[in-house]
């Protein structure tokens, strides 16, 4: 996926693929494991853009005004994003 420009604090909208675990983590079938496999965990996540690099995209929840501290720290595999939307 090629990402928008974005600055760190770009308030972003994040559609991403998670990845997910079974209910039960025993033995299956391989027709319940493509079933499994057929419900993908679509997630959506917003949050102020912090910085990227070619593996991760990193959103936090706050972040100080100055732009140098910030908490609920989310990095999102850049191959799980289906799109990034800037929020105005």
């Amino acid at each position: 996926m090629r990402l928008p420009k974005l600055k760190s604090g770009d308030a972003i909208e994040v559609i991403w693929i998670d990845t997910q675990t079974p209910k039960v983590s025993g033995w299956m079938t391989i027709d319940e494991y493509m079933a499994f496999r057929s419900m993908p965990m679509t997630m959506k996540s917003v949050g102020i853009f912090v910085e990227n690099d070619n593996d991760y995209i990193g959103l936090c929840g706050c972040m100080d005004v100055d732009g140098d501290e910030s908490t609920l720290i989310m990095a999102i595999p850049i191959g799980c994003i289906k799109s990034i939307r800037r929020l105005k």
